[in-house]
């Protein structure tokens, strides 16, 4: 028992003192190495933060994405058989716009429109160039309210539906 006690000191002794070498050495190894170390960045100035302008409503982008897109398919998208009846033939001739899509912004439809090579943004309850208004927009038609002594009350203007 007695040399079992001695050899239990000289291991804790071996222990502490590889212990004590490793840490020593690290120390040393570590003071000489201090410029091995990336240099700290200067902080980037940055700019405060604002609020972005408000992006400008371009009729002309929005149509030209309508027209490539088609986003409601071809003639036969959408037929709404309970609704006003379709613009006629004879309303063609009288024409003096043509629908060219609709456009949400801020929350509020708006019906672009074709008059003289120009695009407009036209609202629920504004004329049209032929005394008509519009009285209802969604996203694939309007429906137009013709002027006293017209031939039609109404008629629903449809995305890439043959209109007038």
């Amino acid at each position: 028992m007695i040399g079992a006690a001695s050899l239990r000191g000289r291991k804790s002794l071996l222990f502490g003192a590889t212990g004590a070498a490793v840490f020593l050495a690290s120390v040393a190894l570590g003071w000489n190495d201090r410029g091995s170390l990336p240099a700290r960045a200067a902080p980037v100035a940055t700019d405060p933060w604002v609020l972005p302008k408000a992006k400008h409503a371009d009729a002309e982008a929005d149509a030209a994405i309508l027209r490539t897109r088609r986003p409601w398919g071809g003639n036969t998208a959408f037929r709404d058989t309970d609704g006003a009846p379709l613009a006629t033939a004879a309303s063609a001739a009288s024409a003096q716009w043509r629908f060219v899509g609709t456009v949400m912004r801020d929350n509020e439809n708006f019906a672009l429109i074709e008059v003289a090579g120009q695009l407009k943004y036209v609202a629920a309850g504004n004329a049209l160039p032929d005394n008509s208004t519009v009285t209802q927009i969604e996203q694939d038609s309007i429906v137009v309210q013709r002027p006293a002594g017209s031939s039609a009350d109404s008629a629903t203007y449809r995305l890439f539906h043959k209109n007038p």
